[in-house]
């Protein structure tokens, strides 16, 4: 027997996180297939009776991210509130960069080249790039020790060698060399502390569209899982059984009764009936099916007892959806959501 194990995933920056989280609990003893939503924040793992979750925890571990199991009765932040609060979080760093690295960039450019300017950038570039930009370096850390340095790896690394270079020519050859004896800005010594200030604030703007945007996305997503079915009776062994439609997998025979929702798109196996593909189509007329005809995710049985194997399920029934829905969409250009 499998069991379907559903994880909350933490420390994933990008699509390549996701990808590598797959491929580590696909190898682990017990698992037959694991899928890791980076958009979603989740990963979901097919294993046999008696896997040992904590092991799956813990090589997850090793490559630097963290996962914890859900449970049904969990009470759950939605993850549309997870992203909005994350896109709260990292408007205040970008403000708050923003106001340090605008001086910095004026004194480095434009001046006044006395004594006291490369010490003012000094100061306001050490605490952009060590206080808004800690989760850089944080996670660049974490995944470095677990040798697989990701994109925050750059990130730090970049920030901190133009840091640190121009923080040992100030220390070691000093202001007055930097600003010149005319107070020109053109001495012997050149500092580098708004470039690090730059990309710690450019990319913590970065994050904040990105966080914006998945979260409008989720909440779409969102909204189009409503339409589909809540629950599938699943043929197991016999028995009937109701579970949640993300549970399912191809070739599984759920059973569809008059005036329920087909779970997933498959293929009729047994039974006649009309169904309403108005979601589809626009067509409110019932499309007749028999065993070998295609059914499709959403769609609405009218008539009598159908017998659906299961083809397309997840991500891939959620395209159908998508690609239905667009044409419903309003012709003007949809507004990013404000959040608060």
């Amino acid at each position: 027997m499998t069991d379907t194990i559903r994880f909350d995933v933490e420390g994933m920056t990008c699509a390549s996180c996701a990808v590598r989280i797959e491929r580590v609990l696909g190898k682990q003893d017990g698992v037959e297939s694991a899928v890791v939503n980076f958009a979603g924040q989740e990963a979901r793992a097919m294993v046999a009776d008696g896997t040992d979750v904590q092991a799956l925890r813990a090589a997850v571990a090793r490559i630097g991210y963290d996962i914890d199991e859900i449970h049904p009765d969990d009470d759950r932040v939605p993850i549309t509130e997870r992203y909005s609060a994350e896109a709260r979080f990292q408007l205040r760093n970008v403000i708050g960069a923003a106001v340090l690295t605008i001086p910095v960039m004026i004194l480095a450019m434009v001046g006044p080249f006395e004594v006291w300017n490369p010490w003012v950038q000094f100061v306001l570039t050490t605490i952009v790039v060590f206080v808004f930009g800690w989760q850089f370096h944080a996670a660049a850390w974490k995944q470095i020790t677990s040798l697989s340095p990701p994109m925050d790896t750059l990130i730090s690394v970049g920030s901190l060698a133009a840091w640190a270079y121009s923080t040992e020519v100030l220390l070691v050859r000093g202001a007055n060399e930097i600003v010149g004896a005319d107070h020109s800005g053109s001495g012997g010594a050149f500092v580098f502390f708004e470039t690090a200030a730059m990309i710690v604030t450019l990319i913590l703007l970065g994050r904040y569209f990105e966080a914006r945007a998945k979260g409008q996305a989720s909440n779409a997503i969102a909204k189009l899982a409503e339409l589909g079915a809540k629950q599938a009776r699943v043929v197991r062994d016999g028995v009937e059984t109701m579970v949640d439609p993300l549970e399912l997998a191809p070739g599984n025979i759920v059973v569809v009764l008059p005036g329920e929702k087909i779970p997933a798109d498959g293929t009729v196996v047994a039974g006649r009936s009309g169904v309403d593909e108005s979601l589809l189509t626009g067509e409110s007329v019932a499309v007749g099916k028999e065993p070998g005809s295609q059914v499709f995710a959403a769609t609405v049985n009218q008539q009598g007892r159908l017998e659906v194997q299961v083809e397309q399920v997840g991500p891939n029934t959620s395209q159908t959806l998508i690609h239905i829905s667009e044409p419903t969409r309003p012709t003007r250009a949809s507004r990013m959501p404000t959040y608060a």
